[in-house]
């Protein structure tokens, strides 16, 4: 893989692939300069402003932005060039009846169709390129760097927020139910695999069928354990599995090892994940900034990159440092600031006499591709630029055989001919500017869709946060109270003898289904309609049973309890559907 470099988060003067550097300048270093500058400039032009005076503005509109208004001198001879070459086709067209009558060699005929083709080619080509100017360069560079700029604090202020969001997470009331939760999960394994494991193999005679009744209260309760209780329950065990087992030995073995071996950690899996999204989006979005070290060393444009070293606690004493131990900080160099008049070498054709033939292409990234010919070291920077450099050197000796070899020579293909030539040129001698503003446009579309999938992220977030907090007071005032007596039933239990265990297990099975009735549904706790107050209340007669740590105690009171609960249950569903019925 090709190394990459990051881009400065933001710079005074975004620097490009600049091949005419005055248009870069610093105005605060030169303002006299730069006000002169553009005291002399002619551009923006617009060469049909009189077609805007005679026709009416909806036809003047039709013309493409790239006619109607001129950003630059290569931009205007293009366009020149462009016109004059279609002028030239119309008159080949014209003249084409009186150079076939002249006698003329087959080999003249081949000549000048491949010359023919050649332009109507390379017009196409060049239309492409001339789409490129339909704005200033420099100014869209210029635009293109604030949006990168801007899009950066945002990435920085949204994932700021997310790591925030997610360092707080444990310090939560939700985080606090899910380890008192998960902590009840370890008393049920011990509960079976200890205490009932015992009983069984000890008792001759099991009542299981009010056990199984018994666990299945127990796991029920236990589904309530989830961020989503209604659509996504925790389930240790299904009733069916639980009902399935031929021995009771097993069922009790199988449920015991599932309740040791899951966890509650909805909120921690979800924070779990979210920092791992973040990691690849943080990975994603240095992808997207980064320009790659191989573009900047072929093109020159590593002159403007500072190194920072970055050093190893552990090898401080070392003045020489590894490769990855370094920092790339993209900026301009303070040479260019005092005198922006100096040619800046930033090239994709650099005269080099390194006296030999070489092309280094990489298979994982074919471009840019640096090809080393005896006297001459190019870089070609995209498909685009080699079709531009393949058509110039396909159409120069296409030129010169017209001149030379075709008699007489038709004129009018010549100049043709010499007119895409030059176009050709001028695109590669700005094609430097143009590349650089591809690059950043495909980069701020990187950028761009990092941004919205960190937002859908954070978004995502903020909504499960939302969620889990308003569940925070249902497990802290409905499900844990539940848990706690259930563990309560689960210790008397264990204590008792083998008489006393059936009769213990009708009462508990029967007063706890009694309890269980009394119960909102979990549908109103998710819309949080009851009140703080509602809450706290049913929380305290919940953990009223539960108070004296005595079975016998809770046991007692489950039916006062059940009954209170009972009647305001009602009272909440009749309140419920009276809101309900309101707005119709």
């Amino acid at each position: 893989m090709s190394e990459t470099t990051p881009l400065a988060e933001a710079s005074p003067a975004p620097p490009s692939y600049d091949a005419t550097p005055t248009t870069e300048t610093n105005p605060q270093s030169c303002p006299a300069r730069s006000t002169q500058q553009e005291r002399r400039s002619c551009f923006p032009l617009e060469p049909f402003s009189l077609l805007k005076e005679l026709l009416p503005t909806c036809y003047y509109s039709y013309l493409p932005s790239y006619v109607r208004q001129v950003h630059s001198f290569p931009h205007l001879v293009l366009l020149t060039r462009m016109v004059a070459n279609c002028s030239l086709f119309i008159q080949l067209v014209l003249t084409w009846k009186y150079w076939e009558e002249e006698k003329h060699a087959p080999w003249d005929y081949t000549v000048v169709i491949a010359s023919c083709i050649f332009a109507v080619v390379s017009l196409q080509l060049l239309h492409m390129e001339l789409v490129q100017y339909s704005v200033d360069l420099h100014t869209c560079s210029t635009e293109a760097q604030k949006s990168k700029d801007q899009m950066m604090n945002t990435f920085n202020g949204m994932v700021s927020d997310l790591d925030t969001m997610l360092a707080k997470s444990a310090d939560t009331q939700a985080a606090l139910a899910e380890r008192s939760l998960d902590s009840h999960r370890r008393d049920l394994a011990n509960f079976l695999l200890k205490g009932i494991m015992s009983k069984v193999r000890s008792f001759r005679e099991f009542p299981t069928p009010d056990f199984l009744a018994f666990l299945i209260l127990y796991l029920k309760i236990f589904e309530e354990c989830s961020a989503y209780p209604l659509e996504e329950p925790f389930v240790i065990a299904s009733e069916d599995e639980v009902m399935a087992g031929a021995m009771i030995v097993d069922t009790v073995e199988m449920v015991g090892k599932k309740a040791k071996a899951m966890e509650v950690k909805f909120l921690k899996k979800k924070v779990d994940t979210a920092k791992k999204s973040s990691s690849t989006l943080r990975q994603k979005w240095k992808r997207a900034t980064f320009v790659s070290k191989k573009v900047m060393s072929l093109t020159g444009f590593s002159k403007l990159v500072k190194v920072v070293k970055k050093k190893n606690p552990q090898e401080s004493k070392k003045e020489e440092l590894k490769e990855e131990e370094q920092e790339f900080e993209f900026t301009l160099p303070a040479a260019f600031d005092s005198d922006m008049t100096k040619e800046q070498q930033i090239k994709w054709l650099r005269f080099d006499m390194n006296g030999r033939f070489q092309i280094e292409v990489e298979d994982d990234d074919p471009f840019p591709v640096q090809m080393k010919l005896l006297l001459f070291s190019c870089t070609v920077l995209s498909p685009e630029h080699a079709r531009l450099i393949f058509s110039f050197l396909i159409g120069v000796p296409l030129l010169i055989l017209n001149i030379a070899v075709v008699s007489p020579p038709y004129t009018v293909v010549i100049s043709s001919m010499s007119v895409t030539l030059i176009c050709i040129a001028f695109v590669l001698h700005d094609f430097l500017d143009i590349d650089a503003i591809q690059r950043m446009e495909i980069q701020i579309k990187e950028m761009q869709a990092t941004v919205a999938a960190v937002e859908e992220r954070r978004q995502q977030m903020v909504d499960f946060f939302g969620r889990v907090h308003r569940l925070a007071d249902f497990w802290l005032h409905r499900t844990l109270p539940r848990l706690e007596l259930m563990k309560l039933c689960g210790d008397a239990l264990q204590d008792a003898e083998e008489p006393e265990m059936e009769p213990l297990l009708v009462e508990i099975v029967k007063k706890v289904r009694n309890l269980e009735d009394s119960l909102l549904p979990i549908s109103l706790w998710q819309k949080d309609a009851l009140k703080e107050a509602d809450k706290k209340k049913r929380s305290e007669l919940l953990s009223k049973l539960t108070s004296r740590a005595c079975a016998k105690y809770a046991l007692q009171e489950m039916p006062t309890v059940a009954q209170e609960l009972l009647d305001m249950k009602r009272a909440a569903l009749e309140s419920a559907n009276d809101a309900d019925e309101a707005p119709q």
